[in-house]
């Protein structure tokens, strides 16, 4: 696959989006991705500040200061992108109220930047069972911010 991927057509009452995705249901601004993003870039981060332990939320928040889903340049070895359509479709050009990032780093839901951020972990680990994200999503009640608009839980298969 080539990251960013297009939307398959199937057809029938079924939509596809891209890898990644920026939506609007119905008021509320999701992003996503499928991409280990947090994974490749914590490969790659060599700087590690001193003020906190907090890892993944700042691995998160790379993504959200530099507004892109993946600003890994060029990409880790394996992983094949289409550079000119990721500056295109990878680009986060405001912050979202959720962003789902799946991972194989320890699942979390974080409140990061005025955003509600999502680590599902993965359905299936190998032979065992994983996690998945269960979201019940209300608009927002003040615009900058989803908290107390989310409810979201995390569930172990």
């Amino acid at each position: 696959m080539v990251y960013p991927t297009p939307p398959y057509e199937v057809g029938g009452n079924i939509t596809c989006v891209s890898d990644p995705a920026l939506l609007d249901i119905e008021g509320v601004v999701v992003a996503l991705t499928a991409t280990d993003t947090l994974f490749h870039l914590g490969k790659e981060e060599i700087s590690f500040p001193p003020q906190g332990p907090d890892r993944l939320g700042r691995l998160t928040r790379h993504l959200l200061k530099q507004q892109n889903l993946y600003p890994l340049y060029p990409g880790p070895e394996g992983i094949c992108i289409d550079q000119e359509q990721a500056e295109i479709y990878a680009r986060l050009p405001y912050n979202p109220h959720l962003l789902i990032l799946p991972s194989d780093l320890r699942y979390f839901i974080r409140d990061l930047e005025n955003c509600v951020v999502l680590n599902p972990e993965r359905l299936a680990k190998g032979l065992v069972g994983g996690t998945y994200a269960k979201l019940e999503l209300h608009p927002p009640k003040h615009e900058k911010t989803m908290v107390g608009s989310v409810n979201a839980q995390i569930i172990k298969v």
